[in-house]
C-alpha cells in the first residue's frame, strides 16, 4: 500500500497544494466571471489568508503525527513556511497567467493598482518627492516579475510572521505527565 511517507510526499506539501489550488481556482473563477477587481479589495486579502492558515495547521498537524517526538518547534516552523512558499507560488503563477491571457483585466489591474498608490500617498504626506511618486505610479505592471516577485516575498514574509505563531501550536508537547510513567515503566 503506498502511504504519503513511501511516495516523500510530506503533508506541508500536500496541504500547500491543496490550499494553492484553492486560490489559484479563485482567482480563476474572479477572472472568468467578470469580477477580477475583486481581487482589490480589502476583503480578498484577508479571505485568502484562511486557506494559507488552515493549511498550516493541517500540514502540521499531520507531520506531528508523523515525526512524533522529532517534530520541535524548527521543524514545525519548517513546515508552515514550506507550506506557505507552495501557495503564495502557485498563486502568483495564477496572477501572472491571467494577466498572459487578457491584457484587458492588465489594464484594468494597473489603474486599480494606481488609484489605490495615490491613495496610500495621501497618507504618507511628504515622505516620496513628486518626481518619486510619479515614476512608482508609471513603474506599476503587475504581469511583471520584478513587480511580482518582491509581492510574493511580503506575502511569505506577512505570513511567515503567523507561522511564528502556528509552529508554536503544532510542535510536539510532551505530555506533563512524562516523568510519571517513566517510574512506572523502570
Amino acid at each position: 500500500m503506498i502511504s504519503l511517507t513511501t511516495i516523500k510526499l510530506r503533508p506541508a506539501i500536500v496541504h500547500g497544494l491543496l490550499a494553492g489550488a484553492l486560490l489559484f481556482l479563485v482567482k480563476m473563477v474572479f477572472f472568468a466571471s467578470g469580477h477580477w477587481h475583486l481581487r482589490f479589495t480589502p476583503f480578498y486579502p484577508m479571505m485568502s489568508f484562511l486557506p494559507i492558515y488552515a493549511a498550516m495547521m493541517l500540514a502540521g498537524r499531520a507531520e506531528r503525527q508523523l515525526f512524533n517526538k522529532d517534530f520541535k518547534y524548527w521543524r514545525a516552523l519548517k513546515s508552515a513556511m514550506l507550506t506557505i512558499l507552495i501557495v503564495v507560488v502557485i498563486s502568483g503563477i495564477a496572477e501572472l497567467l491571467i494577466y498572459k491571457m487578457s491584457d484587458e483585466v492588465l489594464q484594468n489591474s494597473i489603474s486599480i493598482l494606481r488609484e489605490q498608490m495615490i491613495q496610500s500617498f495621501k497618507y504618507l504626506g511628504q515622505l516620496y518627492s513628486t518626481k518619486v511618486k510619479d515614476e512608482m505610479i508609471q513603474s506599476i505592471d503587475p504581469s511583471s516579475l520584478t513587480y511580482l516577485v518582491p509581492q510574493m516575498f511580503g506575502f511569505i514574509v506577512s505570513n511567515g510572521i503567523i507561522a511564528l505563531v502556528i509552529a508554536r501550536f503544532t510542535m510536539f508537547k510532551p505530555d506533563r505527565n512524562d516523568w510519571l510513567k517513566q517510574d512506572i515503566q523502570e
